[in-house]
C-alpha cells in the first residue's frame, strides 16, 4: 500500500545520515595522490584562523587505482571544525591526472575525539 505522506521524499533520503557537530571531519574525494601535508595547506589557506595542530589521518585506497582518497581530520575545537566544513566544503583541488578539479567534501564525522591519532 502506498502512502501519501512518501510521495513527497525520495528514496536516497535515506541514505542522508544527520550527524552532530563534533571536532573530527571526514574528507571525501580529494584527489588520489594528496598528502597530508597538502591537505592541510589546503585548509589553511581558506581558513586563516585554523590552529596548527591539527590531526589528519588518511585511509588506505580501496583497490590499486584509486580514484580519490578519503581520512579524517581532528582539530582542537568544535568551533574550529564548523568553520573548516563551512568554508572548505566542495572546495576544488587540481590534479593533474584529471582535466576537471576534484571538489573536496566534508563531514562531521560520528567518531570520538582522539581517534585520528
Amino acid at each position: 500500500m502506498y502512502n501519501c505522506i512518501c510521495r513527497y521524499h525520495s528514496n536516497s533520503n535515506g541514505k542522508n545520515r544527520r550527524q552532530t557537530p563534533s571536532s573530527v571531519l571526514h574528507f571525501f574525494n580529494a584527489p588520489p595522490n594528496i598528502s597530508e601535508a597538502d591537505l592541510s595547506q589546503t585548509i589553511s589557506k581558506a581558513v586563516k584562523d585554523v590552529d596548527p595542530k591539527i590531526i589528519i589521518k588518511m585511509f588506505p585506497p580501496k583497490g590499486t587505482e584509486a580514484r580519490s582518497s578519503s581520512g579524517l581530520v581532528e582539530f582542537t575545537d568544535m568551533a574550529i571544525a564548523v568553520e573548516v566544513i563551512m568554508a572548505v566544503n566542495h572546495w576544488p583541488i587540481k590534479c593533474e591526472s584529471s582535466k576537471f578539479p576534484y571538489l573536496l567534501r566534508l563531514c562531521f564525522s560520528s567518531l570520538p575525539k582522539g581517534i585520528a591519532n
